[in-house]
């Protein structure tokens, strides 16, 4: 989006107060690139942020993410270009947004980001992708409303 950093992380969410911002900002690693900024938050993205590094836009994307209440978040390789902290700042802030009982989707091949997960799907296997149950004990009972699980869905192995 052309418009300012402040302008992309609050664009689902223009509510959220400064206190709340900046916490977002901490949270996705922007911190000490938004104080070398001389305009900071206020700083203009032209081009759809192309003249940002790959790693910058990836933290942009994760502010915008938590700064919205949605009870879905979609991500694509989301550590993908960032270096150990930006890793590590989307690391925490899934693992914070599955605490607020978010439903989040990770399309990865980082093996560190799917540890935390409870279902995996396994588009490799061919010709009929593989569905694992991971981390039985995080997942909630099942509501006695809905139907059985998917007996197709194989628990993980504890080798």
């Amino acid at each position: 989006m052309n418009a300012t950093i402040r302008d992309n992380i609050l664009i689902n969410n223009p509510d959220v107060d400064d206190e709340r911002l900046a916490s977002v900002i901490d949270k996705c690693s922007l911190r000490k690139f938004l104080d070398e900024s001389s305009e900071g938050l206020n700083t203009m993205i032209a081009d759809n942020g192309w003249q940002l590094s790959e790693g910058i836009r990836r933290r942009i994307a994760l502010g915008r993410a938590l700064a919205t209440d949605g009870a879905l978040v979609a991500i694509d390789e989301p550590t993908e270009s960032l270096d150990a902290e930006g890793c590590r700042a989307v690391y925490q802030a899934l693992a914070g947004m599955a605490e607020q009982g978010r439903t989040i989707i990770v399309m990865s091949h980082d093996s560190d980001i799917v540890k935390g997960l409870h279902i995996q799907l396994d588009l490799n296997s061919k010709p009929v992708p593989k569905i694992t149950r991971v981390g039985q004990k995080a997942l909630p009972k099942p509501d006695p409303k809905l139907p059985p699980p998917d007996p197709k869905i194989e628990k993980a192995d504890k080798a």
